[in-house]
């Protein structure tokens, strides 16, 4: 890495970048609402249609979307999302999806917020005033007083962290360390344009982190101006015009959705209260570890073994740390713990249910090259296997692997401190409790393994256990009487 001779590394600007919010109506009375308005829209769009065909007008026609200004609206929809209206500021998809679609995990509006918006106006202001114009428009008159019928999902969101003074080099390739654990290959690139480094993008889809110049994106781009002035504003000094390097993450839902505990509405939201712990996250995946010239012309000969890397890497972090990614690694000033995850906690329902046994139906039919019996005759297969082998039947086989759940969700809720509205614990002891009889009798070795977990999770030995289950349930307030092999599930103890 290189620095400027006359201007220090300083940050001249961080914030979302980037940002997609989802939203599903949850009343059914105020889908009734959103019906009329996708009628108002299907008009407009049936005009944009008119329009484009006639003038080959790509962009669609303006309109007073209400109270809300001018609105464009596009003559082509986007897959299920059929009406597409933006301005300068943001961009609103529309679907025709049905009320409650998926167990209301289907949006019917997506909504992209332009940068400048989000930057000129801040995220929250951003994201409130969207929030506003939706209510509004879907409300009946008492619903802005309560705005209880609208559900928000984070689909995308970018943060970034723009540093002048710096200018990376082809060199520190060899200089990042990844920690991409449990997630397999991780794509690495390296960004050349006419033979000058640009920049480095870590990960794709989900989680991206990328690192890249920012000035020089901007030197042929008019319409970024804004961002010029903003880094002015922040101690920028234009008429040196140094080099601005750009640290950006992205996250995605499928990835964010690790960090946020159940039964939350607005997830924009919560995940906006975390920045500084989303950011710091990011920092742990990707580090930029200063090791001199010479060290880093060694990695890339490969001149290390994998242990001595790991070694030259970790004196490095711990004796001289890079001042530039002490300085990135800060949100507004704030150097806060990654956040929980709750990723790594089993969380199944009945749609989870629903896509397994699709694709056991699909496998079954193609390994009996399209036979609907062969379906029966693989589950006969397996029951036989079971009791040959196990002494147990398929039911007892689906307990076991539930009990198995249960418990790891215990372990890991426990090991990390997390306070979730179920008690696996409990469930695990009450499960436990209606299995007993049956088992004990039987050379199971998945319930042998299954009760020795349990006796640690609830400190003591496997003896003790089975003769005073009742009393350790008791001692939780489980509420409710235990009756041997007459255990009631209740939707949601899964």
């Amino acid at each position: 890495m290189k620095y400027s001779e006359n201007v220090p590394p300083q940050i001249v600007h961080q914030g979302v970048d980037t940002l997609r919010t989802a939203h599903i109506i949850t009343k059914l009375e105020n889908y009734a609402k959103y019906e009329n308005l996708l009628a108002h829209l299907s008009d407009l769009k049936a005009e944009a249609i008119a329009r484009n065909a006639k003038f080959e007008f790509e962009s669609g026609i303006s309109f007073d979307f209400y109270t809300f200004g001018k609105f464009f609206i596009r003559p082509k929809g986007q897959g299920r999302y059929r009406y597409v209206i933006y301005n300068q500021d943001i961009e609103i998809f529309f679907s025709t999806v049905t009320f409650s679609a998926n167990n209301f995990s289907t949006p019917q509006i997506v909504v992209d917020y332009r940068a400048k918006y989000l930057s000129l106006t801040g995220h929250q202001k951003a994201y409130d005033l969207v929030n506003d114009m939706l209510f509004s428009l879907l409300s009946l008159d008492t619903d802005l007083i309560y705005r209880d019928f609208l559900n928000t999902q984070l689909m995308r969101i970018d943060l970034a962290t723009d540093i002048m003074g710096i200018e990376y080099t082809p060199l520190d390739k060899y200089r990042f360390q990844t920690n991409f654990k449990n997630q397999g290959h991780i794509e690495f690139k390296e960004h050349i344009q006419y033979n000058r480094l640009t920049g480095f993008s870590f990960g794709k889809g989900d989680y991206m982190m990328r690192i890249y110049n920012k000035r020089h994106q901007l030197n042929n781009d008019a319409s970024k101006l804004w961002l010029t002035l903003l880094w002015v504003k922040n101690g920028y000094p234009e008429d040196v015009r140094p080099s601005v390097w750009r640290h950006e993450t992205q996250m995605r839902r499928p990835y964010l959705k690790r960090f946020r505990p159940q039964g939350i509405t607005d997830e924009v939201q919560f995940f906006f209260d975390m920045l500084p712990k989303l950011w710091t996250f990011s920092f742990s995946k990707v580090q930029f570890v200063d090791i001199t010239n010479e060290q880093a012309l060694k990695v890339m000969d490969a001149g290390y073994t994998p242990d001595a890397l790991r070694q030259l890497f970790y004196r490095t972090k711990m004796y001289a740390p890079s001042s530039v990614w002490s300085l990135a690694g800060n949100w507004q000033g704030i150097q806060a713990p990654p956040p929980e995850d709750y990723g790594h906690y089993n969380q199944f329902d009945q749609s989870t249910a629903k896509r397994f046994y699709k694709a056991f139906i699909s496998t079954a039919y193609k390994a009996g090259n399209g036979d609907p019996l062969n379906v029966l005759k693989i589950m006969d297969l397996v029951q036989n296997e079971l009791e040959t082998y196990n002494g147990i039947t398929l039911h007892d086989y689906g307990e076991n692997k539930l009990l198995s759940s249960f418990i790891d969700n215990a372990q890991f809720i426990s090991q990390n401190g997390l306070v979730i509205d179920r008690d696996f614990k409990a469930l695990s002891g009450k499960l436990y409790y209606g299995m007993i009889e049956r088992f004990t009798a039987l050379d199971d070795p998945q319930f042998d393994s299954n009760e020795r977990r349990l006796a640690m999770l609830f400190k003591t030995d496997v003896h003790d256990l089975r003769n005073n289950i009742n009393m350790y349930l008791t001692e939780i307030n489980y509420d409710g009487e235990i009756q041997p092999q007459v255990i009631e599930y209740q939707m949601g103890d899964y």
